[in-house]
Parts: C-alpha cells; sequence; structure tokens
C-alpha cells in the first residue's frame, strides 16, 4: 500500500488536486493514495520501493519509471539499492534481470565474489572464470520492462527505483516486434481506462487487436483494444464481450502500477506507439 509522498524540490511544491502516484512509496499491486496533487517545480525528484518476487519466482518490472537526465539508464543505475539485493557468484543464487529484444532473451544476475562486485553482470564466462567477470555497460531505454527473478532460496527484499519525475505531455516508441516487454512511460500508476496509445490497432476480434497481457505472480490476463462500429475504442478484457458485442464494455478496475511492466502485443509487428503524460504538472 501506499504509505507517503517523497518529494525534493528546488523550485516551490504546490499540493492541490492531481495525482502525481510516481513519487510515492508503496509495493507493487499496492492500491493507490486517495490523495490528490497538483505539482509545481522544475525538478520533482522521487523513489517507489516494491517488494521482489518470492525464491526463483518472477515479476514483470519497468526498468525506467524516472529520468536520470535523458530516456534511458544504465543497467547499474536502474536499481537504486542493489547492495540490498541478493548477489552472488553463482548467477542461480543471484537476483536476475531478464530482457527480451522481440526475439531473444538476455540474463543479467547481480554478480558478487569476495570485493568484486556487487554488479549486474550478463550470464555467460564470468560466471564460471571469476577474472572475466565485469559489469555490463548496456543501457535500458525508457518504457522497457523486464521480468526480475528472485534468487534461489532468497526472502523477498525491497527494490528502489528513483530518480526525476518525467513531465514532458508524450512520449513514443518502438515495439520490437509482436511480444514486447513494456511500461507505461510515466512516473506514475495507470488504469487502463486512462491509458491512450496512439498508433494502436483496434478490432472486434481479440486476435486482429492490440492486446495488453499483465502478470500478477502467477496468472497471465490479456486485454484488447476493442471496437466495433460506434462502440470503443477501449481495452477490453478477453472474454464474453468479444463474441457477444450487447456485453462488450471497457476495463475500469484494473491498475498498472508504478514500476510494474507488462506485454504489448500486435499483429502489425515491430511500430512505434505513443503514450501521453496522465498527471497535471504547473
Amino acid at each position: 500500500m501506499y504509505s507517503s509522498n517523497h518529494l525534493k524540490r528546488k523550485k516551490e511544491i504546490q499540493m492541490k488536486k492531481f495525482m502525481v502516484t510516481a513519487v510515492v512509496t508503496g509495493l507493487i499491486g499496492g492500491a493507490a493514495s486517495a490523495q490528490t496533487n497538483v505539482v509545481s517545480s522544475a525538478n520533482i525528484v522521487g523513489y517507489v520501493q516494491t517488494a521482489s518476487p518470492a525464491s526463483n519466482k518472477l515479476d514483470i518490472v519497468s526498468l525506467v519509471q524516472f529520468s536520470a537526465g535523458s530516456n534511458s539508464v544504465n543497467i547499474q543505475k536502474a536499481i537504486a539499492n542493489v547492495s540490498n539485493l541478493h548477489s552472488a557468484a553463482i548467477i542461480t543464487n543471484a537476483d536476475r534481470l531478464i530482457t527480451w529484444n522481440g526475439a531473444v532473451y538476455t540474463t543479467y544476475g547481480l554478480y558478487k565474489n569476495g570485493t568484486n562486485g556487487p554488479f549486474w553482470m550478463v550470464n555467460g564466462s564470468g560466471w564460471t572464470v571469476p577474472a572475466l567477470a565485469k559489469p555490463a555497460s548496456n543501457s535500458f531505454a525508457r518504457g522497457q520492462a523486464a521480468w526480475f527473478q528472485a534468487a534461489n532460496g532468497a526472502s523477498s527484499t525491497n527494490v528502489i527505483f528513483s530518480g526525476d519525475v518525467f513531465q514532458d505531455q508524450s512520449y513514443s516508441m518502438n515495439l520490437s516486434g509482436t511480444l514486447t516487454l513494456i511500461s507505461y512511460p510515466y512516473s506514475a500508476d495507470i488504469n487502463l481506462k486512462d491509458l491512450v496509445v496512439s498508433n494502436a490497432t483496434y478490432a472486434s476480434a481479440i486476435t486482429n487487436a492490440d492486446r495488453i497481457i499483465t502478470w500478477n505472480g502467477s496468472v497471465y490476463t490479456t486485454y484488447g483494444f476493442y471496437k466495433s462500429g460506434t462502440n470503443g475504442p477501449f481495452w477490453m478484457v478477453n472474454g464474453s464481450g468479444w463474441t457477444v458485442p450487447a456485453l462488450a464494455k471497457p476495463t475500469t478496475n484494473v491498475t498498472v502500477n508504478l514500476s510494474k511492466g507488462f506485454w504489448y502485443q500486435t499483429t502489425n509487428g515491430v511500430k512505434p506507439v505513443g503514450f501521453s503524460q496522465i498527471y497535471q504538472i504547473n
């Protein structure tokens, strides 16, 4: 559950009546605070704290919820508190980030062997030959998500993401293929009823529409971008509405929380899509 706001300011921060959920602390899947805010500042920084999965379990996490001065972040800086995560000299005993480029997965483990580490290192020779162990140098793009897999035998711990709140009005990204691991590219929770995706494909048959596929730790749920005649477009859960037009209605109670990612599936393959900011910054 969200517990408090964490704002640092260079100029006045004015609290009024719209919510910036980016700068509150909470667990993945927690309920949004009832407080509403408008924020005025040249630079708003904050963080979100989330619980990692249980031993060997998986969650989809957003990697760039905040800005580090650009629309990308180096893998070594993606998570603010790596020293509190599970590091090891054996990859299965370490926390892992698993990325998907549209064709293949790449696994990075949190390596530490004696005084060497902790740092994220790609699965490979460094894990078997200590002299070859070295930090990965790649960066994650804004809107990119990945699997977070907890270390074997590890208990759940806190994972912290931090940086500047994104303040631009719109942002576009390229889907890497038919299935892409992404996140809402802003520093906020997003309810599917409010999620506007430009260049999205809608249809009255779910197999012909763009889809969002969420993961709750054990089960996938699919939402398609529905439109039939004058009804729509809106995101609708896979089910009876797709076969009985009279039952078609928007999904209104599903929120993708800050620091949470999801699969985006399209029949069009690689294409650009755009997103809009839902919070108000003066």
